[in-house]
């Protein structure tokens, strides 16, 4: 759409063209939100007049969110920016289209930035990531137990939505975990061992 302001006979420059967040960890839905990047508005020294800046929205303001900025009317020479925060939602590649509305001349006031980046599944440390026990009488009580600690290393919490054995009757657990597990946080599951029969 062009804009709606009478235009002046400057011209509004928007640099880059693309901005690029790369990598941001999620865990689906939440992302861990990246550092400010900014792109810069300007007028040329030798433009005649300031532009005004009617807009700046993104077209996916969930995941791309334009941080609060003095950029309302850029003066001749005096470049502005415009800081914007990538937060994933999802895995992959996301991209959303910027767009600034201005009473600038060129491109009917309307220019647009690409903003392009990418959500990184989190991870779940296990430790240790096996057990070992002891040779045990078949039919006898339950070993001592064996701990495993799951850390939660992502800057977002992580839902744990179960826990259990493949082989309950055998190495039955005791789940100590939240279906919550906050940044930095830790849980632990205790597991033992008990022998159905002679062998491995």
């Amino acid at each position: 759409p062009a804009s709606a302001a009478t235009m002046v006979a400057s011209n509004l420059t928007v640099s880059p063209a693309i901005l690029d967040f790369g990598f941001q960890i999620v865990l689906p839905p939440d992302g861990v939100a990246s550092k400010p990047k900014s792109i810069t508005l300007s007028v040329a020294k030798n433009q005649p007049q300031p532009v005004t800046i009617e807009s700046i929205a993104a077209s996916d303001p969930v995941q791309f969110i334009v941080q609060s900025n003095s950029c309302t009317v850029i003066q001749p020479g005096v470049p502005c920016p415009v800081p914007i925060v990538f937060q994933p939602s999802g895995l992959r590649k996301r991209s959303a289209i910027l767009l600034i509305t201005s009473n600038a001349s060129n491109d009917n006031g309307v220019q647009n930035v690409t903003l392009v980046g990418h959500g990184k599944q989190g991870t779940l440390s296990i430790n240790p990531r096996s057990l070992s026990f002891p040779v045990a009488n078949v039919g006898a009580l339950p070993t001592s137990s064996k701990s495993v600690t799951l850390t939660n290393k992502n800057a977002v919490q992580l839902s744990i939505h179960g826990v259990s054995s493949s082989n309950p009757g055998v190495f039955p657990i005791i789940d100590g975990c939240p279906g919550v597990l906050q940044p930095g946080a830790k849980c632990t599951i205790s597991a033992s061992f008990m022998a159905d029969r002679n062998g491995a």
